[in-house]
């Protein structure tokens, strides 16, 4: 219903991003916390992923939020460079917290835990 109602695809989603900040838009002074705004990811399709991707149905629930948060804070997977980034991101963040996930969920295998992580992407810098 979400997935119809806010980005007009009739399909399920397993998860959603919505943004209180604009990309370009202004942001709080430094020190004073962001509110980056809300993930909402179905249960049910992560449960479901997680068994189809063969792991365990929390490592799918850490993927969705890591992926729902990256996507709050500018990440973006429309184009293949973005997405490259973005996965190595995701499987950074994720072997941090020591969660190995088996399977992004497109046919495309990921670093596992112990495997050189890529590189964090450099900040931006402002004109």
């Amino acid at each position: 219903v979400l997935n119809k109602e806010y980005r007009q695809a009739d399909k399920v989603t397993d998860v959603l991003s919505f943004a209180l900040e604009e990309a370009d838009g202004p942001k709080p002074p430094p020190g004073m916390p962001r509110m980056l705004g809300d993930v909402i990811i179905a249960v049910p399709t992560a449960v479901q992923q997680a068994a189809e991707r063969g792991h365990p149905a929390d490592a799918e629930l850490a993927l969705l939020l890591v992926h729902g948060l990256l996507h709050l804070l500018g990440y973006d997977h429309d184009t293949a460079a973005k997405k490259k980034r973005m996965w190595a991101r995701q499987a950074e963040l994720l072997a941090e917290l020591r969660i190995e996930i088996k399977d992004f969920g497109d046919a495309k295998p990921i670093a596992r835990l112990g495997e050189t992580r890529a590189k964090r992407p450099a900040a931006k810098k402002k004109a």
